[in-house]
């Protein structure tokens, strides 16, 4: 019984880091998250934001892949762990 209380935490917490991620990135991108001195992918988004009039998308693209591929992927891990160790989906 204690092992489904710490997946269900894992899984948890997987997932808050990931609105945790998302919220900061939407934050530093309007201009309210951290300070700008402070790297995180919001702040670089809005940095390269600039540069797609002169056709240099990779600077905007990779901070923008990252961090979706990034959330995705903790959203994708919880779903699996949880997946495995549902006992009311194991029994049926």
């Amino acid at each position: 019984m204690k092992i489904g209380l710490y997946i269900a935490a894992v899984i948890g917490i997987g997932l808050t880091v990931a609105i945790i991620i998302v919220a900061e990135g939407t934050l530093a991108f309007l201009g309210v998250g951290l300070d700008t001195r402070i790297a995180s992918w919001g702040t670089m988004i809005v940095q390269g934001r600039g540069e797609i009039t002169r056709h240099i998308y990779h600077i905007v693209l990779m901070p923008s892949l990252v961090l979706v591929a990034t959330v995705l992927s903790l959203n994708v891990i919880g779903e699996k762990l949880r997946s495995r160790f549902d006992v009311r989906e194991s029994a049926v």
